[in-house]
């Protein structure tokens, strides 16, 4: 991964390349929504960081689409997505909500 050109001036222990490492930066974080399929590389990475933001105080929330696989709710066409759509419409009215 340090190879990619964006990284080339990232500290690869450091808090800008593995937030999830370092509680002082991940309480930086704004409320976060975590979604995967259940057979996504990255479900279990997901439940981690989820768990992790709500040690940090951060408002966050998982959902994992059991049987799926990643960025599953790419395919428009598959009634899992629109739930997907939807939980992540109701996520940003909840959170960027003018008052």
């Amino acid at each position: 991964m340090m190879r990619l050109p964006y990284f080339s001036s990232v500290n690869e222990k450091g808090p800008l390349l593995v937030p999830g490492e370092y509680p002082d930066m991940l309480a930086k974080f704004p409320p976060t929504l975590l979604l995967a399929g259940g057979r996504d590389f990255a479900a279990s990475g997901l439940t981690v960081m989820h768990r992790r933001l709500a040690a940090a105080g951060v408002p966050s929330k998982l959902y994992l689409f059991d049987g799926f696989w990643h960025a599953f709710f790419m395919d428009a066409e598959i009634p899992e997505s629109q739930e997907a759509y939807d939980l992540i419409v109701a996520f940003f009215k909840e959170h960027l909500a003018r008052e």
